[in-house]
């Protein structure tokens, strides 16, 4: 029988928020001009280069590859979030933009892995784009769901990942969503179920830094944005994307010669996999999980991934052998990652592993993984490095060290202006 020790250390280090460098985009009105202003989007790069996704459902996304990101703008004297995305004036207080989606795309002319920094986001019912209405000022957000979208019946929960997500909208403060159990404030969500291989996101645009950023015309106030007149001032809403989930890598370490012949078939982690993403309103940014349950829902069994080079999809992980990589030091890493539901104490993992040498069946090693010192729950946006130490058949050790998971890419959102929206009655 095996034996498996866990250990959790946690070496928290503050979460960075680096900013990246963004193309500009010019504006064409003057700073006087009374012409309409379209609504321009920038996309930004993040300072690092872990892994580049290319495709949906391959494990946690720290480089835009071809993604579908989705933008909202909602007046900022809104307090019902309706989906209604044609703004006159007897419904002023309805979304600009709802919704609509944006794919980013490869910079073929690159050897790089670069991809385009711009976003042109039009609406679908007259392929034009976007523009500032009047002097009204707005707040932008966004999120990215991978395919991990779904829609919400009653008890049933049902993928979506064949059509853009279909968003839930709550106008009534604390009320009931189609789920018991769950309250949601005034706001937009995002139903998902995921099975570990999904990147959850969200942004919002924060105009206490944004009023700083430098201007051909001086400085606009924070009350000025986001509008057509802090817009003409090169004045951009930055969206700094930031991840939701808590992510979850595994590595195997081979701990004498003796485990040269051992190797790891499979990890599964059981994991909450249903809940609603908080985009807009009181709740943005936030998940709120369903509760789980045996007969509505279970835990789910979240199967550690490997990634496929050549689509960038994540497909059965291959046994991950040390016969040729002993290394008392450095480990092997093993698939790509799981992506878990955050705030646990603990998650149930289960180590399968096997030797060709011989014909007596292994058990499989089942334990949880806790966090130890002050630490009391997993953190969203935080990865939590998974040792597996082999040293035999009789003995298998397993510890868990956490280190600060970068938040994620940052998008530039730009437009134009004429008068100051704090000063308008």
């Amino acid at each position: 029988m095996k034996k498996i020790a866990l250990m959790a250390s946690a070496v928290i280090l503050a979460a960075a928020c680096q900013k990246t460098e963004i193309n500009k985009i010019e504006t064409t009105p003057e700073d006087n001009s009374n012409e309409p202003v379209p609504v321009l989007f920038g996309l930004g790069q993040p300072d690092y280069d872990v892994a580049v996704k290319s495709t949906n459902s391959s494990g946690s996304l720290d480089r835009w590859g071809t993604n579908k990101l989705y933008i909202f703008g909602y007046n900022t004297q809104a307090t019902e979030y309706t989906s209604d995305a044609t703004l006159t004036d007897s419904d002023e207080l309805s979304a600009l933009i709802f919704n609509i989606g944006a794919t980013t795309t490869k910079d073929e002319s690159s050897p790089d892995p670069v991809y385009t920094q711009e976003l042109t986001v039009t609406n679908p019912e007259n392929s034009e784009p976007f523009y500032y209405q009047g002097n009204y000022t707005y707040d932008f957000y966004a999120y990215y769901v991978d395919d991990a979208a779904a829609t919400v019946s009653g008890s049933t929960w049902e993928p979506n990942n064949e059509t853009d997500p279909t968003p839930l909208v709550i106008t009534t403060e604390s009320a009931t969503t189609p789920v018991d159990g769950v309250t949601l404030a005034k706001g937009v969500y995002i139903p998902f179920i995921i099975d570990g291989c999904q990147d959850l996101m969200t942004a919002e645009a924060n105009k206490t830094i944004d009023e700083a950023t430098e201007t051909t015309t001086g400085e606009v106030d924070a009350a000025d944005c986001y509008s057509a007149y802090a817009a003409r001032r090169g004045v951009q809403p930055n969206l700094q994307f930031k991840h939701l989930l808590t992510r979850l890598t595994f590595e195997i370490k081979p701990g004498s010669e003796a485990s040269e012949s051992v190797q790891v078939t499979d990890i599964i982690v059981k994991s909450n996999s249903k809940g609603f993403l908080g985009v807009v309103g009181a709740d943005k940014g936030t998940i709120k999980a369903l509760p789980t349950n045996e007969v509505t829902n279970p835990l789910a069994d979240f199967t550690l991934m490997s990634r496929d080079e050549s689509t960038g999809k994540c497909i059965d992980m291959p046994n991950v052998e040390l016969t040729d990589n002993f290394d008392e030091e450095n480990g092997v890493k093993a698939g790509e990652s799981i992506m878990v539901m955050p705030g646990e104490t603990s998650y149930e993992v289960t180590v399968k592993t096997t030797d060709p040498t011989i014909t007596t069946a292994i058990n499989d090693v089942v334990k949880e993984i806790k966090l130890s010192g002050e630490a009391t729950a997993f953190k969203a946006g935080y990865s939590y490095n998974v040792v597996v130490t082999v040293y035999s058949l009789e003995r298998v050790e397993v510890s868990a060290t956490l280190t600060p998971w970068e938040d994620g890419e940052e998008i530039n959102i730009g437009q134009d202006g004429d008068e100051k929206p704090s000063e308008q009655n």
